[in-house]
């Protein structure tokens, strides 16, 4: 729906004559007078960190910040206000923007942002390609989550896939990752569902943020995130889940019972 209204015909032709932010501000002062647009002004309030971290530095600039609630929810979108530094009254129109997650140069508009923000577009994106994916799909009901997790719980033991774990091995259930199918950071995402009662509980967690959820395979293994600036690689970070390794002696409780430690320590 968001490649929908945003990227069609008439919205890029409102980005290239520079009305892309005036169209957006209708539309917000729209849902206000609908009252399905709704702010809340307090920091505190905001339940994502990095939002929270953004609107101090706001703060500390004489910018207001407010966050939007849709029908009293919170869907990571802000409107920023630059103040005159001797009045409470707003500077001018054009100092007032709305965005998403992150606020954005004037004009600023990348399509891709957004195929790459919704996990299943950008999943078909990779298979179009001749990408290896994890098995998994999108869906919006619970009997099409369970079709989801039978399915990858019978490829994977039948023919094998991307990342092939030791739970096929040995004839365990495969692990399974149940998450929003927007957004980011790992937000009411659950990890390790091997069950259905769990995928009903990871399910429900899912759909607090987002109507549509990603029921995928859980790749076992390292995540790499590379940054680049200007068309070019700027560097790649690797992260790694906690893991014991072992000394040829010890039982894996003896190791985890020292790593304690040494962590306390």
């Amino acid at each position: 729906m968001r490649q929908l209204v945003l990227y069609n015909p008439a919205t890029r032709m409102a980005a290239r004559f520079g009305w892309g932010g005036k169209l957006v501000k209708a539309v917000l002062a729209l849902g206000q007078t609908l009252k399905i647009i709704t702010s809340q002004p307090d920091r505190k309030k905001c339940k994502v960190r990095r939002a929270q971290v953004l609107w101090e530095e706001a703060e500390k600039r004489g910018i207001l910040m407010k966050e939007l609630l849709l029908f009293g929810k919170p869907f990571d979108c802000y409107v920023a206000e630059k103040q005159h530094p001797s009045s409470s009254k707003i500077k001018d129109e054009g100092s007032r923007i709305i965005f998403s997650g992150l606020p954005r140069p004037a004009g600023y508009i990348n399509p891709w942002l957004d195929l790459m923000d919704d996990k299943w577009l950008f999943k078909k994106k990779l298979m179009a390609e001749g990408l290896p994916v994890p098995i998994g799909a999108s869906c919006r009901s619970w009997g099409q989550a369970k079709q989801i997790f039978d399915k990858i719980q019978h490829q994977h033991k039948n023919e094998g896939s991307v990342g092939e774990s030791a739970n096929r091995r040995i004839g365990l259930p495969v692990s399974v990752i149940v998450k929003p199918r927007a957004g980011s950071r790992g937000r009411h995402s659950t990890t390790f569902v091997t069950s259905l009662e769990e995928l009903k509980i990871s399910f429900r967690i899912a759909k607090q943020l987002c109507y549509w959820v990603m029921v995928e395979q859980q790749l076992m293994g390292p995540v790499y995130r590379g940054t680049v600036i200007n068309f070019e690689l700027a560097g790649v970070l690797r992260g790694d889940a906690p893991q014991i390794i072992s000394d040829g002696e010890n039982v894996i409780n003896k190791l985890s019972s020292k790593t304690k430690n040494f962590v306390r320590e």
